[in-house]
């Protein structure tokens, strides 16, 4: 059950698109750091900096960054939500 739970959510996170009010509002640093604790996927900066280029807006690649990686400790720690 938990292996469905968790192909699901990754599959909804997979094929999400940004809105330009994600894309502008959007807490970087979190979103890096949630993305790598609830999902444990790779980064995916690259899928979110071209959805909100087209509303010409550029990513802080190096928030999601520093939050991917303290999510990712953290889930590697045992620190799941």
């Amino acid at each position: 059950m938990r292996v469905l739970l968790f192909f699901t959510c990754l599959a909804a996170a997979g094929c999400t698109t940004l809105s330009e009010t994600e894309c502008r509002g959007t807490n970087w640093y979190e979103r890096g750091r949630t993305d790598a604790r609830v999902y444990a996927i790779q980064p995916t900066i690259a899928r979110y900096a071209q959805e909100c280029a087209a509303y010409g807006v550029k990513l802080p690649e190096s928030d999601y960054m520093d939050g991917w990686r303290q999510g990712y400790s953290e889930w590697n720690t045992g620190g799941r939500m």
